[in-house]
């Protein structure tokens, strides 16, 4: 339970994330979430493919905010 407590008090999980379809590509989206320190910050990125057998495979995960999480499951029942 105390894990559980801790990740949702972490700063991962209220992090922004904004999804993308690659142009030309139906099958092919990125993700990406703000991360930095003190003045510095930069985007992290993860792709996701929609897989031809059904399923979703995921390149370079980012945190899994539960704006992330929605996002993903959107895309797996749109297929």
């Amino acid at each position: 339970m105390e894990l559980m407590q801790m990740r949702k008090e972490s700063p991962l999980c209220n992090v922004a994330t904004r999804m993308n379809q690659v142009l030309g590509c139906f099958r092919i989206w990125s993700f990406e979430q703000p991360h930095g320190a003190i003045n510095i910050v930069v985007n992290i990125r993860m792709t996701v493919i929609k897989l031809a057998g059904g399923g979703l495979w995921v390149h370079a995960p980012i945190a899994p905010t539960p704006e992330c999480v929605r996002l993903m499951k959107e895309l797996e029942e749109m297929w």
